[in-house]
């Protein structure tokens, strides 16, 4: 609509600019007065107030988008500190947290070893400090290999008594408000990246690393230089760890992805009636950086 409006009027000014010219030329008779019929001079009479309407509503149009966008930029302004402040609040309230010694690691591994042998029915087996209510279950729905769009990942449902599946599991989930409960909980909110993937979704593949002997486990494109990653992720602290505060739990670990490097994590899940409210990711630190380049 603007630019219709521009294009509009800076032509009537045009037609104006010459006509006004062509009066006030020391010639006769001008190059415009010859080649312009005389239905253009009863245009531009006519037209001449809608020109008188449209510039004001024209300078509106734009006084109001610029009003708009102030708006937006104070709203996102708002949004990022905000955001920032949080992920400044749960920092300090992770590193003043009491941390618990329960063995992590072993859990850690037993899931994603289930989930690689894709015996997805053995999960809530692995992970005793959570469980479902009566007629729910937890299921996984694997990627659509057969997609012709830019990819598709894994996810884990909720599947109810009357048949129809829920993405918000936590919405379902009783999980103990402990050190353990909290460590389950934050394995299966990641396990999508352990989970089958297709096509462009692989850009989002994790290896969690829980101990410096899971380097050796790690898959990377460049096998010829795997050797190299392996000892190379060995001379990091890798061990997950859990603290907590209140009601909140804060849960630390590391994963490499050939797409980032090593990374280590830091989230913040809040807990209401032994059910996970909140997981809020407020760090996210690049240990050794590495990409391995356009793979998908």
């Amino acid at each position: 609509m603007k630019i219709v409006l521009i294009i509009y009027i800076v032509s009537w000014l045009v037609l104006l600019a010459a006509y006004i010219s062509s009066r006030f030329s020391k010639k006769e008779k001008s190059s415009f007065e010859e080649k312009t019929p005389w239905y253009v001079y009863v245009a531009m009479v006519v037209l001449a107030p809608l020109v008188a309407v449209l510039t004001p509503y024209f300078l509106y149009e734009t006084y109001r988008d610029n009003r708009k966008e102030k708006k937006r930029k104070a709203e996102r302004e708002t949004k990022d500190r905000l955001e920032k402040e949080k992920k400044a609040s749960a920092n300090a309230a992770f590193l003043s947290a009491s941390t618990s010694n329960d063995d992590f690691e072993a859990v850690g591994n037993r899931l994603h070893q289930l989930a690689q042998e894709k015996k997805y029915g053995n999960f809530l087996q692995c992970l005793d400090k959570i469980s479902l209510p009566t007629g729910t279950k937890l299921i996984v729905e694997e990627c659509d290999n057969s997609t012709n769009d830019i990819g598709d990942k894994s996810k884990l449902l909720i599947k109810l008594p009357n048949g129809e599946t829920d993405e918000d599991i936590f919405k379902h989930l009783i999980v103990e408000q402990s050190p353990m409960g909290a460590w389950q909980a934050y394995l299966l909110h990641t396990l999508w990246h352990v989970l089958p993937l297709f096509w462009h979704a692989n850009y989002s593949a994790r290896d969690y690393v829980f101990c410096k002997d899971d380097a050796n486990s790690v898959s990377t494109f460049q096998e010829e230089g795997h050797s190299a990653i392996v000892e190379l992720i060995s001379k990091f602290e890798v061990a997950p760890e859990v603290r907590s505060k209140d009601n909140k739990y804060y849960v630390s670990g590391c994963y490499w992805s050939d797409f980032g490097g090593l990374i280590r994590e830091n989230v913040e899940l809040t807990f209401e009636d032994n059910k996970v409210a909140n997981i809020f990711e407020f760090d996210h630190k690049i240990l050794y950086e590495y990409n391995c380049g356009i793979r998908f």
